[in-house]
């Protein structure tokens, strides 16, 4: 019922910064910014003033700011008199799942919302996560699926969906069980000396990235071979039978039985959470609220 540009509008006014904003709307920053030129193109005004020291508005923006929040207050009021029209009108949200990214890795949480409000329907939509598909599946977010659970590190998603972070999750090493460190319970970063770990092509800020360049640096005696950005079952069954190694996480100890994931001690982390669409949906939004509500709660 409004232009929702005004709600990135009105976080970034209150919280001063691109950044800060981007945080608390579960987005980056260059979306956060990208929106904001928009909105400002859109109304031929300017609202804010860029500066070193953060953002503050225009004298103009300060009278729109004001202005908006009427707007999206009276806008919530009149949906939410609409709503109760229409209890038994589920919220539904269709949830994609694959053999690496299972809609049963959220099932706790999405039984937590549910208690929260049982007016949520959830769907399961299956996809095949291959190197091939990926894209074109990340392109249907807000049409297809409404939310994809997983650890993502590709460049490419950023341009495509908004992720919602949940909880970290340590990287692991997937080893082939012909392979002598098979028989570990739990690997030390000096037993990958002398061997080849694989991981994915990654930017230098990315987690993977990261981790590459830091084993690189730290820990030359560890060969690196880099494979495709997207991980998929391709690259777990061409490297089952091999002497190498695979960077891994907990959530895909078992999509190929011809490896053991184990731990390693070291800190390196990815974060697990929620893809969902650019421009999400009144019911999608309210899923988001209460995933936040679960998560303030513990």
């Amino acid at each position: 019922m409004y232009n929702h540009l005004l709600d990135t509008f009105i976080k970034v006014a209150d919280t001063g910064s691109f950044a800060k904003a981007a945080e608390a709307l579960f987005i980056s920053a260059p979306a956060v910014m990208k929106q904001m030129n928009l909105l400002e193109e859109q109304l031929d005004l300017q609202l804010i003033e860029r500066t070193h020291q953060g953002i503050t508005l225009t004298e103009v923006g300060q009278s729109v700011y004001t202005d908006a929040k009427k707007i999206i207050a009276f806008s919530k009021e009149a949906m939410t008199r609409a709503d109760n029209l229409l209890t038994d009108n589920p919220w539904k949200i269709k949830i994609g799942s694959s053999i690496l990214n299972p809609s049963q890795q959220i099932s706790q949480l999405l039984n937590q919302v549910l208690k929260e409000n049982n007016r949520f329907s959830f769907e399961i939509v299956p996809f095949d996560d291959n190197r091939e598909t990926i894209i074109s599946v990340l392109h249907q977010l807000g049409e297809t699926y409404d939310i994809i659970p997983g650890s993502y590190t590709a460049d490419i998603t950023e341009k495509l969906a908004n992720y919602l972070e949940l909880y970290p999750v340590t990287f692991t090493i997937a080893v082939p069980r012909s392979h002598p460190l098979a028989q570990k319970e739990k690997l030390e970063i000096s037993d990958l000396f002398g061997e080849t770990l694989v991981s994915g092509k990654s930017s230098s800020n990315r987690p993977v990235g990261q981790l590459q360049a830091d084993l690189a640096k730290k820990y030359p005696e560890i060969q690196q071979e880099i494979t495709s950005e997207f991980y998929d079952m391709n690259v777990f069954n061409k490297y089952d039978q091999s002497d190498k190694l695979l960077l891994s996480l907990p959530q895909w100890q078992y999509v190929q039985p011809n490896f053991v994931t184990l731990p390693i001690n070291w800190s390196y982390q990815n974060i697990f959470g929620l893809l969902y669409p650019l421009h999400p949906s009144r019911e999608v939004k309210k899923f988001l609220e209460y995933v936040a509500l679960v998560q303030r709660r513990g």
